[in-house]
């Protein structure tokens, strides 16, 4: 945000979209059992990078905009909602996050055993259990120029 507010013009606008209150892609705790259960390596993946916490509610969000001294912030929550077919999920979940970077570590039997073995419960567990319905934060605020930030 302090860099969003270094480049904005007085009165300028900065929008913001993030996650708010999201239990995560349906199937990521088969995925970890399974993985798990295979000795998959952890997520390499460097904890620092992952600071949803930060900013998952309104409130939170408003708070670190009003710290990096943006004013006239408005917030308004929307529920996506998608509903996933196994293949479609597996196929994106092997691309990107946290299945990806740890099925690596398999062989390639371990990988295919892994991918079967979440395909096999995915299929156990019914079309609502693939419904996502994420909250996504839309925020604007905007940049009103003090004496401070002028130099003087």
């Amino acid at each position: 945000l302090t860099e969003v507010r270094r480049t904005l013009r007085p009165n300028g606008v900065a929008g913001i979209v993030t996650w708010g209150n999201d239990e995560g892609a349906p199937g990521m705790a088969i995925w970890k059992e399974e993985l798990d259960a295979l000795g998959a390596a952890p997520d390499p993946r460097d904890p620092s990078v992952m600071q949803q916490e930060r900013m998952n509610t309104a409130d939170k969000l408003r708070a670190l905009l009003r710290a990096a001294r943006f004013s006239d912030v408005h917030i308004w929550p929307r529920v996506f909602e998608h509903r996933w077919t196994i293949d479609a999920l597996v196929l994106v979940q092997l691309g990107c996050g946290m299945a990806a970077r740890r099925i690596g570590s398999l062989s390639q039997g371990d990988a295919a055993k892994c991918v079967a073995r979440v395909r096999e419960r995915l299929a156990g567990l019914g079309a609502d259990a693939l419904l996502y319905r994420p909250e996504i934060l839309f925020a604007t605020a905007t940049l009103v120029q003090t004496r401070s930030d002028n130099g003087a």
